[in-house]
């Protein structure tokens, strides 16, 4: 339960303070930004920002091959 009360908890803040991810570099997902899982370092929220609301794309360990499988959101 832990994992999933950190990842609610950093989305609530995300939703709060959407610029504080950072910027990730990705063809098919433009604007596309990540931050981690607070306490879960290696856990990573990637996510959009829109004009009232945040849409979370995925959430991925850091040691997985993030930009084949972000390529395969399109």
């Amino acid at each position: 339960m832990r994992f999933f009360d950190a990842t609610r908890e950093t989305i609530s803040q995300l939703a709060k303070m959407p610029g504080i991810g950072s910027p990730v570099q990705n063809s098919s997902l433009a604007g596309l930004r990540k931050l981690a899982v607070k306490g879960f370092n290696k856990h990573l929220i990637f996510y959009l920002t829109q004009d009232d609301y945040i849409e979370v794309i995925r959430i991925l360990h850091a040691a997985r091959d993030i930009p084949t499988v972000l390529d395969s959101e399109e």
